[in-house]
């Protein structure tokens, strides 16, 4: 009786411990999805705005979240993506928007786990024109807008969470 126990209880840590193993690899398989998409959506946009390129280069840091990902995205720091962020309240999204953090409290804040967009200005990016940030200060969410105008936008009360890899 205590062997059979025994066994039950090995079979049940084994059983746990694939579980977690298993969940761990299938985050990491959508961290790797989502940063592939984030990075081929960057590279259409550069290619589309090339004035977007030295705002993204002056900027503390910034977020990229494409199109149709379901309010989830990658943060940029130094160019260089360091880890998923998402958008907690959606309103049925399907717009590309980038995040720039110019303000290092703002970027702070993120790096602490969450950042609300309180009067965040918006700046549409329009194929064919150049994206103008001039004279606007802090945190900005350029919008793309592909298919059109996009009505009724707002990025007030936006919650931005980061999950820092640990």
């Amino acid at each position: 009786m205590t062997k059979k126990i025994l066994i039950v209880v090995a079979l049940a840590a084994c059983t746990r411990e694939y579980a977690a193993a298993h969940s761990t690899y299938a985050a990491a398989q959508r961290e790797l999805a989502l940063k592939d998409r984030t990075n081929m959506e960057l590279g259409l946009l550069h290619a589309v705005y090339p004035s977007l390129q030295p705002i993204l280069r002056d900027a503390f840091a910034f977020a990229v979240f494409p199109g149709g990902a379901h309010g989830y995205g990658v943060l940029y720091v130094d160019s260089l993506p360091i880890g998923p962020v998402a958008i907690l309240d959606l309103q049925g999204r399907t717009y590309t928007e980038v995040l720039v953090l110019r303000d290092r409290r703002d970027v702070e804040q993120l790096e602490a786990g969450r950042l609300e967009l309180v009067d965040a200005p918006i700046v549409f990016m329009q194929e064919g024109r150049d994206i103008s940030t001039a004279g606007i200060p802090g945190t900005i969410a350029l919008i793309e807008q592909r298919g059109g105008p996009q009505l009724g936008v707002s990025v007030a009360g936006q919650q931005i969470v980061y999950e820092p890899r640990g």
